[in-house]
């Protein structure tokens, strides 16, 4: 037997603010209770925000990504009729990174001193950060059919995370002079 799962990750207590998380898991049965499992995660964030106050128009944006891939051993240690329970561990490797953008206008011909477009803005490139993870997991699925389960998994991720660098750019025009 062998199978794909579809499943929602990324939420923690009562917050389910998942953000475009999309993981995909495929598990190959390698014994009646040995599972070899193969995942992938992507996580996609981008946010942003326009303003204007007092003659200044202020822009914020964010973004960030996760890719992660993994491989894991899954024990099932009791299955009662449709019902089983199961638990292992995922060893996790991941890329991430992002960066954010903060600028502000002068949109005011006064301020300006007669000529629209001073500004002064910032842009941070986060570093590309690689990471390795080990997830140790305990789950359980109520099989609707022979191919079809409804199921939960808790898990705890610890990562290891490799040191990357960062740029800060700055940028700003004064009087609509470069």
């Amino acid at each position: 037997r062998s199978g794909f799962t579809f499943g929602i990750s990324g939420t923690s207590g009562l917050n389910l603010n998942v953000s475009h998380n999309t993981d995909l898991l495929y598990k190959c049965y390698v014994k009646e209770d040995i599972v070899m499992r193969y995942s992938a995660l992507v996580t996609l964030n981008n946010t942003g925000s326009t303003s204007t106050n007092n003659g200044q128009t202020s822009e914020n944006q964010n973004n960030s990504y996760n890719i992660g891939l993994g491989i894991g051993c899954e024990k099932i240690f009791a299955k009662i009729n449709r019902f089983s329970i199961y638990g292992g561990a995922d060893l996790v490797p991941s890329l991430s990174g992002g960066g954010n953008s903060n600028s502000n206008t002068t949109v005011d011909q006064t301020k300006a001193g007669g000529i629209n477009g001073d500004f002064t803005k910032t842009v941070t490139k986060r570093a590309q950060i690689f990471g390795l993870g080990l997830s140790p997991f305990l789950g359980f699925e109520f099989f609707i059919s022979k191919n079809f389960s409804i199921g939960a998994e808790f898990s705890l991720n610890a990562t290891y995370s490799f040191p990357g660098k960062g740029t800060t750019v700055n940028t700003s025009r004064r009087n609509a002079v470069d």
